[in-house]
């Protein structure tokens, strides 16, 4: 088993926001392909959809089995993970499961961490980067 990095975190505008502090706000100039697109009445959510990194925060809401008693999160956000495809693009949240689905060939750089419990040695594998290399076969066909 490979575990993940944090997967949700409050990101620092809102702690900022909860203890009181401000971020000093700097204007920033548009590039010019921003400036043409809001003249042709181009929408600004379409042009960041397309720039995922991974300083990116999602609503938790959008991963499909995200819900219950136990997600109480009031300010934490989902963190966009460095998690990408074929074509070396991070993948975002809400295709996780269907990218990285069963018989997908991935690398992963990963630390090794070692736990004594007890009598017992446990090994931990803490994935740090995720990238699918041969994807699996559709999820109608398992063999």
């Amino acid at each position: 088993m490979v575990n993940t990095e944090q997967l949700y975190a409050v990101p620092k505008a809102t702690q900022q926001a909860i203890q009181g502090k401000r971020a000093r706000i700097v204007k920033k100039q548009l590039p010019a392909a921003m400036k043409v697109e809001r003249a042709n009445g181009g929408n600004k959510e379409c042009a960041q959809e397309a720039a995922i990194t991974t300083n990116t925060f999602y609503e938790p809401t959008v991963l499909p089995d995200y819900g219950g008693e136990l997600f109480q999160h009031a300010n934490a956000k989902l963190c966009q993970l460095d998690i990408r495809n074929v074509e070396n693009i991070l993948i975002p949240p809400q295709e996780w499961y269907s990218s990285l689905r069963r018989g997908t060939l991935v690398t992963i750089r990963a630390t090794l961490h070692a736990f004594n419990w007890k009598e017992h040695r446990i090994y931990q594998l803490n994935a740090h980067t995720i990238r699918a290399i041969v994807l699996g076969r559709s999820p109608g066909r398992m063999f």
